[in-house]
């Protein structure tokens, strides 16, 4: 999953707010980056990272349990 938005949150904030939740869900962090976060139990994994663009948008690009993903991404503001 692939998305752009633009939101009121830094690169790092929205790492951490993924970081929180997915642990919440059972998660470790595996990786971390200024601009990645991977995540992963025995049953699958997250990863998120971020790209700023040009015009200030944020890429995000997730991969992983669709439905955590879907969650978290409905989450930024």
């Amino acid at each position: 999953m692939r998305t752009s938005k633009k939101i009121s949150m830094s690169p790092k904030e929205v790492l951490d707010l993924a970081e929180k939740m997915f642990s919440g869900e059972g998660l470790r962090t595996t990786d971390r980056a200024p601009n990645r976060i991977c995540m992963e139990n025995e049953m699958g994994f997250v990863t998120i990272q971020i790209k700023t663009i040009t015009n200030g948008d944020l890429c995000i690009m997730a991969q992983g349990f669709d439905e955590l993903v879907n969650e978290f991404i409905s989450l930024l503001r």
